[in-house]
């Protein structure tokens, strides 16, 4: 399915699905935050080979069945949603790939909802909310990746503006399939 170029707030890619894609939803740092931590993201791919990615908060990831859907519920949580500031616990770690090093967030109702909300319009399939944002993708050793989460600092709050949804195929395990990753749209969250 295409993905039609559409005027607004949101900035839409043009993008043929293939079968087995998956969509992720993003919720994404705002401003200084933002900035912040994709020098944190780049500083850490350089030194341990990583892909460089936006840094993000996933709120739901799951099969895609139609661009169009997307883009439909993008529109529809942005306008649903205001901006919000997330607390974070530290800087975690883990042997998954797509968890290297990350700062923890503290679930809120807030995040719940809007987590929620995309699946509710989603196709369904089952996602466990675990609120935290990655700071780098990598094979790293169990040692290497105690020592970073000393290193790293991780900011007492994160502010959120937007949400993105990209196209991500399966689950990643290497740089190449996170260097594959599609943005589809991205819209700024409601202010009122």
């Amino acid at each position: 399915m295409c993905g039609a170029r559409k005027r607004g707030s949101a900035r839409w890619v043009l993008h043929l699905v293939p079968a087995m894609q998956r969509v992720s939803y993003w919720l994404m740092p705002a401003g200084p935050d933002r900035q912040r931590l994709i020098q944190i993201v780049r500083e850490l791919a350089a030194r341990f080979e990583g892909p460089v990615f936006d840094p993000h908060l996933t709120l739901y990831s799951g099969p895609v069945d139609s661009i169009e859907r997307v883009s439909d519920l993008l529109r529809k949580i942005a306008g649903a949603f205001r901006p919000m500031t997330m607390r974070t616990t530290g800087v975690g770690r883990s042997d998954e790939f797509t968890k290297t090093l990350f700062i923890e967030c503290e679930g809120n109702p807030a995040l719940s909802s809007i987590s929620a909300a995309i699946k509710a319009g989603s196709a369904g399939e089952d996602y466990e909310l675990r609120p935290h944002v990655s700071l780098l993708y990598s094979n790293v050793a169990a040692a290497a990746r105690r020592h970073l989460a000393r290193e790293v600092s991780a900011p007492a709050m994160v502010h959120f503006d937007a949400v993105r949804a990209v196209l991500t195929g399966g689950h990643p395990k290497c740089r190449r399939d996170v260097e594959e990753w599609r943005t589809l749209a991205e819209c700024r969250l409601a202010v009122r």
